[in-house]
């Protein structure tokens, strides 16, 4: 159960992180029309998450052998994804508004609501699959229930973290 509550609050907390910067920078720049975008690309990465993590289940994977590949897998986002922190933590706040930037103020209205809904989208969707792999993972090795109870307070927990956050 803590396995899954650890990784669920982790990715929930990145996922609130990404959300909070957008959102605050929209409103910053007097954009508020936009959020709507940005919540709309989390909706669809919420979506394809949950889709990505069925594919998985429904792939019926019980061997040890594939509980490997799912660690190594697992262990391959989290050094990428430390690099990627290591390379752009002190940045990644400028990074994300500079590209926002960019979206706004290249595109007319309707392209800049699809290009903050894809960016969102895009942005979340890699935590979301990365969750559905983690889990997959765990629940090789846990029983089914305490993996969700863990899942359900590591997700909720991560919420109240981003609305307190944002």
């Amino acid at each position: 159960m803590i396995e899954s509550m650890i990784i669920a609050l982790r990715e929930g907390i990145e996922i609130a992180l990404v959300l909070g910067i957008l959102i605050v920078y929209l409103r910053k720049i007097e954009r508020p029309s936009l959020v709507t975008s940005v919540y709309a690309g989390l909706a669809l990465a919420l979506l394809a998450s949950i889709g990505g993590a069925v594919v998985l289940q429904k792939l019926s994977i019980d061997s040890e052998s594939l509980e490997g590949f799912f660690m190594l897998a697992a262990a391959v986002f989290v050094i990428s994804m430390i690099v990627w922190m290591w390379m752009t933590a002190k940045k990644i706040r400028r990074e994300i508004e500079a590209r926002v930037s960019n979206i706004v103020e290249s595109t007319t209205s309707w392209k800049s609501h699809a290009s903050i809904l894809s960016f969102t989208f895009l942005m979340i969707v890699r935590e979301g699959i990365e969750t559905a792999i983690f889990l997959q993972a765990v629940a090789l090795s846990t029983d089914a229930w305490r993996s969700i109870a863990g899942t359900v307070i590591g997700l909720s927990t991560a919420t109240v973290f981003a609305v307190l956050f944002i």
